[in-house]
C-alpha cells in the first residue's frame, strides 16, 4: 500500500460552504491566498483551491504525487453512493477529513445555496436529468416552459427529498470516529471565530492572521438565505395557530415557497390551491384562503 497523503480532505455537499472553509483553514494558516474570496452572490468561488469534485477525483489524487495541505470534493453525486463509505475509503489514504453538514434547521440555507451559488444556468436547469424529466406531469416539453406555480409544486414534491437523500446529513450526524472531525455549519453562523480556531487546532497549524471579525462580517453580509428556515417555520407556525405575519419584505425564493407547501400538506394535511397560483402569498390571511384540508 502506498504511503498516506499529508492532506486533510474537507468532504461536503452543494451548499454547505466547503470552498469557504478551506480558504479560511488556508488563509487563518499564513497561507498566501486571495483576499477576500466572497464573490457578489456569497459563493467562496473566488478562491480556487483544490476541488477534486467527487470521489473519482479523490481515487485520482491519492494516486498521483500530488500532496496539498487540503482538497475538497462531494461524497455523494449517484443515489447509490453512500457518504459514509466514502469516508472509510478516503480514512485509508490520510490520517484526518473533515466533515461538513448541516441539521435539518438549515435545510432551506443549504438548498438555497445550491440553487443560488454553483452553476450559471441555475442548479435545476443543471440536474434536470436526475427528476426524471418533472416537466411530464404538466405536458411542457421542456423545464424552462415550466410556469412558477409548477416548479413550486414539483419543487414541493421532490427537492426536500431529494436533498436528504444526497446529503444524508442524519447518518453524519449519527456517525462517530477519532479521525473524522464533523462541522455542523451553523457553527459557523452563530461561533465563527472558536469554530476555525477549533478546526486549526485540530489540523496542527498554527494560527497566523486573526482578523476573524473582519471575514467573518464580510461573509456574512453575503449570505441572503441565513435566516431563511427560521422565517418559514414562523410562516407555517402561524398559519396553524391562525396568527397574522405578514413577510412581504423577505424576498422568499421559490424553494422556501415550496417547502411551507411540502410542510403544510404533509405534515399538517393542508393543501394549497396551486393552480396558476404564480405569485404566492405574502402573509398569512391570503395564504389560509388557499389551504384545504386533505
Amino acid at each position: 500500500m502506498t504511503s498516506k497523503k499529508n492532506t486533510i480532505p474537507i468532504i461536503f455537499q452543494a451548499g454547505v460552504y466547503g470552498t469557504f472553509v478551506e480558504w479560511c483553514l488556508n488563509y487563518f494558516s499564513g497561507e498566501d491566498v486571495v483576499l477576500d474570496p466572497i464573490k457578489f452572490h456569497g459563493n467562496s468561488h473566488g478562491f480556487v483551491g483544490y476541488h477534486l469534485l467527487n470521489i473519482d477525483g479523490w481515487r485520482d489524487y491519492v494516486n498521483s504525487n500530488k500532496n496539498f495541505k487540503f482538497v475538497r470534493f462531494h461524497p455523494k453525486i449517484k443515489e447509490n453512493d453512500s457518504v459514509i463509505e466514502t469516508v472509510k475509503e478516503v480514512l485509508l489514504s490520510v490520517d484526518k477529513a473533515v466533515i461538513l453538514y448541516h441539521k435539518d434547521s438549515l435545510t432551506l440555507l443549504a438548498i438555497n445555496n445550491k440553487f443560488d451559488k454553483i452553476w450559471e444556468e441555475g442548479y435545476l436547469v443543471h440536474n434536470k436529468d436526475k427528476f426524471n424529466n418533472p416537466y411530464v406531469n404538466w405536458n411542457k416539453s421542456d423545464l424552462e416552459e415550466m410556469e412558477t406555480w409548477e416548479i413550486r409544486e414539483f419543487l414541493s414534491m421532490n427537492i426536500f427529498k431529494q436533498h436528504e437523500s444526497e446529503s444524508e446529513n442524519k447518518l453524519i450526524e449519527k456517525y462517530q470516529n477519532k479521525n473524522i472531525k464533523k462541522v455542523n455549519i451553523k457553527d459557523l453562523f452563530e461561533n465563527f471565530e472558536n469554530t476555525i480556531k477549533d478546526l486549526l487546532l485540530w489540523s496542527n497549524l498554527d494560527l497566523v492572521r486573526n482578523d476573524f471579525n473582519q471575514v467573518y462580517n464580510r461573509w456574512i453580509s453575503k449570505q441572503e438565505h441565513k435566516y431563511k428556515d427560521e422565517i418559514a417555520r414562523k410562516i407555517i407556525n402561524s398559519i396553524l395557530e391562525t396568527q397574522y405575519y405578514d413577510w412581504s419584505n423577505q424576498k422568499l425564493s421559490v424553494v422556501d415557497e415550496a417547502f411551507i407547501q411540502m410542510s403544510l400538506r404533509d405534515l399538517h394535511n393542508l393543501d394549497l390551491r396551486c393552480y396558476n397560483l404564480n405569485v404566492f402569498p405574502t402573509n398569512t390571511k391570503d395564504l389560509k384562503d388557499l389551504l384545504f384540508d386533505v
